[in-house]
């Protein structure tokens, strides 16, 4: 019987009803893998940013803070050290600083322009205060309203009316105490006592005591706003503390106003801007004046109708902000005299 020849599988280069060696099958298998690889990194690169940074992407030198060198960032987890971008984590640049800066040398400019429309060399002999001194006397308006209103017909900035009112409860007008209006003279005095006493060391017409000054009238307000909101306001303790709050911090803002003397805005009395208004040719002048007649009426209706449609808390709130406004641009305008 003859033997059958045996078939040697791996030296036959294939044909029918043979099988590849295995050499042949592992670079066949390579060379899939190798394709397959080569795919999944083109469609990681087609989407760029949404798949985690290889490890080849990121170098990490000495001082162990790493540098991407790819231009995306990615939305995984940070690499060590923070660095994005190829730049490492650090403090912020002047960008934001530089912007501010910018705004305030913006705000200021506009400031400027307003005192010279307000006044002749207005931006060099009073700088910007004028627009500080215009929204104290939109404070004054709103926190007299107040007062007059809801603290028994008195005024805790308007001395004259409350001289005038005094009059008129010593000779039994009805509805006007005594006490009020003395009241509110006795704390506005001292306001100004005090404010004179603690800015001996600063120039009377230093700007920065203005800006002093708003700042510990918020602070007054403050107080006062307090008090209106736990407390009923219409028990005579209540109507006592805030007669005196208020009073007094209008005693240390006045204080200041009177040694700055900036023509026709002295934020609480009319009569003299009246007086003028009415006597001096048209100029400058009456445009100032007509603008603080304005800012004591707009503040007195608004602060008028919200005692009488809302409260107290609410009108003596709408004072601290633009008590706030007042005193931000005192502190943008003092540098300017």
């Amino acid at each position: 019987m003859t033997a059958r020849p045996r078939r040697r599988v791996g030296r036959t280069r294939g044909g029918a009803g043979t099988r590849p060696s295995a050499s042949i099958r592992y670079r066949a298998s390579s060379a899939s893998r190798a394709r397959a690889a080569s795919a999944r990194s083109a469609r990681s690169r087609i989407s760029g940013g949404h798949s985690a940074l290889e490890a080849s992407s990121t170098t990490v030198p000495p001082d162990g803070k790493a540098k991407l060198s790819v231009p995306f960032v990615t939305t995984g987890p940070y690499p060590p050290g923070g660095a994005l971008n190829g730049a490492d984590a650090g403090p912020p640049g002047p960008g934001a600083g530089c912007q501010a800066s910018g705004l305030i040398t913006t705000v200021k400019a506009a400031l400027l322009r307003l005192s010279d429309r307000l006044y002749d060399g207005g931006s060099a002999e009073y700088g910007a205060l004028p627009a500080a001194l215009i929204a104290a006397t939109l404070v004054t308006g709103t926190v007299d309203a107040v007062s007059y209103l809801a603290l028994g017909h008195i005024f805790v900035a308007n001395m004259t009316g409350n001289v005038v009112f005094l009059g008129f409860a010593v000779a039994g007008a009805k509805g006007l105490t005594v006490w009020a209006p003395c009241l509110a003279v006795a704390c506005f005095g001292a306001g100004a006592w005090t404010e004179t006493r603690l800015g001996r060391r600063s120039a009377g017409d230093d700007p920065r005591r203005l800006s002093h000054a708003v700042a510990a009238h918020a602070a007054f307000v403050t107080l006062a706003l307090l008090i209106a909101a736990l407390e009923d306001d219409t028990k005579t303790a209540t109507r006592v503390q805030l007669t005196a709050i208020l009073a007094f911090g209008f005693g240390v803002q006045n204080a200041v106003v009177r040694k700055l003397a900036v023509p026709d805005l002295t934020t609480t009395v009319l009569t003299m801007t009246v007086t003028g208004l009415a006597a001096d040719p048209l100029g400058k002048a009456t445009v100032r004046r007509l603008v603080s007649l304005g800012c004591m009426f707009l503040g007195a209706l608004v602060g008028g109708l919200l005692v009488l449609h809302q409260n107290v808390s609410t009108a003596l709130g709408l004072a601290l902000v633009l008590l706030a406004g007042a005193g931000m641009l005192a502190r943008i305008g003092g540098a300017g005299r």
